[in-house]
């Protein structure tokens, strides 16, 4: 039967219209429902194409195959009530979850085509979730696979609040049995202010000035990591906020921006240069730990001599 089975699936093509998945609960409800943080999710996915599908086994696991697989006009809706309890669970980085999976999995290339992705935190009651939302979301990520120790590659370009180009790359690969990651990224033409309520909440500063471009190489582990940043902006500034963030903290946005250069002092071509040191909260997720790596090599830009290491 096993065999018969297998021989059914054997690189097959195949469709589905009209996939979604949601929590059980809506957001509100489902704070009643948690003692810790956890995402509320709702993705929708009108239409995915499967090629070259195949079920078999693999020694004594379940086997999935496939050589592409095509969504197009993904939705995604993510959002997190940061007034409960933090989760402090470890998390584990993207390949070593492909890794760890029961079943055994090799994918060729995941294509998403024209998605959007909203992510938003509450972190003050009565107060409107902090929002960054990607449009215009064109991703591909080659061999999701526990079968081989061939890295996993992520390309993403997408506009960031519906405006600012962005471009994302991560590597996940293993060397001498380490989990290893690269990750690059490119915004250009950004009005700060544009992501005031995302910043409010996990940095407690907001700002204004526009970010003209800004590149990114991050290089590290599940623990540490090392970066360079180079940016070009103008007239950007940081308003530090109160703890309960219903105001500014005249004092220390002063203080603050008599340390923020004014970006005049830059190379021939515009560019201030900075650099990225950042350890890892392994209770937190990856994506948190490349904000504390961007947050970090921003702060080395705008406040350091601006220079390029050598």
């Amino acid at each position: 039967m096993s065999h018969r089975r297998d021989s059914f699936y054997k690189n097959r093509k195949f469709y589905i219209a009209g996939f979604s998945l949601k929590s059980k609960y809506d957001r509100q409800t489902l704070q009643t429902k948690i003692s810790k943080e956890r995402d509320y999710i709702y993705l929708n996915i009108p239409t995915i194409e499967i090629s070259g599908f195949d079920i078999g086994a693999h020694k004594d696991s379940s086997l999935v195959k496939a050589k592409s697989v095509l969504m197009q006009n993904l939705y995604l809706d993510m959002y997190r009530n940061k007034l409960m309890p933090d989760d402090l669970e470890q998390k584990l980085l993207f390949d070593k979850k492909v890794r760890n999976l029961a079943i055994k999995i090799d994918i060729l290339n995941i294509e998403i085509k024209n998605g959007e992705v909203n992510y938003s935190e509450l972190i003050k009651e009565n107060a409107k979730a902090g929002e960054i939302i990607f449009t215009e979301v064109y991703s591909t990520i080659q061999n999701v696979s526990n079968l081989n120790k061939n890295p996993i590659i992520f390309k993403n370009t997408a506009k960031l609040m519906g405006e600012a180009p962005i471009s994302l790359e991560w590597i996940f690969y293993t060397e001498a049995n380490h989990n290893l990651f690269k990750f690059y990224g490119i915004i250009k033409n950004f009005n700060a202010s544009e992501i005031n309520s995302f910043m409010s909440s996990n940095l407690r500063a907001t700002s204004s000035g526009t970010i003209e471009e800004l590149y990114f190489t991050i290089s590290g582990d599940a623990n540490a990591s090392t970066g360079d940043i180079k940016m070009k902006y103008e007239d950007f500034k940081f308003q530090v906020l109160t703890k309960d963030r219903s105001g500014v903290n005249e004092i220390l946005t002063a203080v603050g921006n008599i340390f923020t250069n004014d970006g005049f002092n830059a190379d021939k071509n515009g560019y201030r240069y900075g650099s990225i040191q950042t350890e890892r909260d392994d209770t937190k997720s990856f994506f948190n730990y490349v904000w504390k790596n961007v947050s970090d090599g921003l702060v080395s830009t705008l406040t350091g001599n601006g220079e390029k290491e050598k």
